[in-house]
């Protein structure tokens, strides 16, 4: 929802720009096209598979979304910038 609340992620990772591409890709339906934006809009160390699990964010989402798990969808569906280009 980009509000933010869970953000300062303490190991970096850019939570709200990660679940806005995943989101735009799944409106989009242009995984290339969706995965170029997700690569070159979100640093190395900043990405979704960066998360650690360790959950510090999910008690200040007010959505109640479990964000290490939803930033596993957002791995798991743009895997590493090898697999697009």
């Amino acid at each position: 929802t980009r509000c933010g609340y869970c953000m300062p992620c303490p190991h970096g990772v850019d939570i709200i720009n990660c679940l806005t591409e995943y989101n735009i890709a799944h409106m989009m339906n242009d995984p290339k096209a969706s995965a170029m934006q997700y690569f070159s809009l979100i640093d190395d160390d900043s990405r979704a598979d960066s998360c650690i699990d360790c959950k510090e964010c999910i008690p200040f989402c007010t959505q109640m979304l479990d964000i290490p798990k939803e930033l596993q969808k957002v791995y798991e569906y743009f895997g590493s910038e090898f697999d697009h280009f």
